[in-house]
């Protein structure tokens, strides 16, 4: 897939699951789109912040 002239791709996939009380969240990308690193650590952050607003208290630590 070619870029175009402001340098995004545009491929990215995001699938949402819930199921049985489980919520299941998958993303893909092109290869070299995305910071596996960074994109985690932003998820990771964005889902503390949400939980905790939304419960009133941190999650329980991720296994």
């Amino acid at each position: 897939m070619k870029h175009g002239a402001s340098g995004v791709a545009g491929s990215m996939t995001i699938s949402i699951l819930s199921y049985m009380g489980k919520v299941r969240i998958t993303v893909g990308t092109e290869k070299g789109f995305i910071d596996p690193r960074k994109f985690n650590a932003c998820i990771e952050d964005a889902f503390q912040r949400v939980f905790e607003a939304a419960v009133g208290t941190p999650p329980p630590p991720m296994a």
